[in-house]
């Protein structure tokens, strides 16, 4: 299963001391490619996780380490709370963090799975 690389790299900034993040996923069985790792870092900086010009976090960034969903949709629920409004944020979230193959079944390829379904869960299109 794959995570967001977003959520690597909180997790790999928040955890290990004086490493880059390249260095660190370097090591991987299937390191990302270092214009994916980039690329990611800019987004952290663009939200304010991840400092400029360095591979350190913020104090946002420490807290969105802790959390286990998608950067912008933590920072989105954060200040959310900080402003009163956290329930609907909740809410909000919530629909935002599922994964497009149940907003649009019907562009989803190959077999589904209905793990509940009387013929073996598999439907074909």
């Amino acid at each position: 299963m794959r995570s967001p690389l977003e959520n690597v790299l909180l997790n790999i900034l928040s955890d290990v001391d004086n490493k880059s993040c390249s260095e660190f996923l370097a090591k991987a069985l299937s390191p990302p490619k270092p214009g994916a790792i980039s690329g990611s870092l800019n987004t952290l900086r663009r939200i304010g996780a991840v400092q400029l010009g360095a591979e350190k976090l913020t104090p946002l960034g420490w807290r969105l380490s802790q959390l286990p969903i998608e950067p912008k949709l933590g920072k989105m629920i954060l200040h959310g709370c900080l402003l009163g409004c956290g329930n609907s944020v909740l809410a909000l979230a919530s629909c935002l963090g599922v994964g497009r193959d149940l907003w649009n079944p019907g562009q989803v390829r190959g077999t589904l799975h209905l793990p509940f379904s009387n013929d073996g869960g598999n439907v074909q299109r």
